[in-house]
């Protein structure tokens, strides 16, 4: 029997990521996320690390399950850009995603479009290193 294991500490890590680049794009130390600054750069690749290194230390599950923890993980870091975007935009005035919209309805579906791609790219991030790790691992000599 297969030993139970959450996202407890990926998702803590995720979460503490995307709020500290929130707060640093609202603190006006950073620049908004879609000018693609190398500060910007940088936590985007320390996400996409810890969604790798979560795939790869469980590559012994399923290629499913490992698409719905790469999905958790991006789901629950796009939220949070895009929720820090609106707090941002209609508290503080700040541009925090970097993005216009010239109605509410078109500010909503592009904020839906970010989740739903962030959701959908993290989980075949998270696939294609289960799969790559599963297929270079070589069995143990016995």
């Amino acid at each position: 029997m297969r030993k139970q294991r959450t996202l407890s500490f990926p998702l803590f890590l995720v979460i503490a990521l995307s709020f500290l680049e929130s707060i640093l794009i609202i603190a006006g130390m950073l620049p908004p996320v879609f000018s693609y600054s190398p500060g910007n750069l940088l936590f985007a690749l320390a996400t996409a690390a810890v969604i790798i290194h979560t795939s790869v230390s469980r590559a012994d599950e399923t290629l499913k399950e490992s698409l719905i923890n790469g999905a958790t993980l991006g789901f629950t870091t796009a939220s949070i850009i895009c929720a820090s975007g609106l707090i941002g935009k209609e508290y503080f005035a700040k541009p925090v995603l970097g993005i216009s919209a010239p109605t509410p309805e078109s500010r909503f579906a592009m904020l839906l479009l970010i989740i739903l791609e962030n959701t959908f790219l993290s989980a075949i991030l998270s696939a294609t290193a289960a799969w790559l790790t599963k297929r270079l691992r070589r069995p143990s000599p016995q």
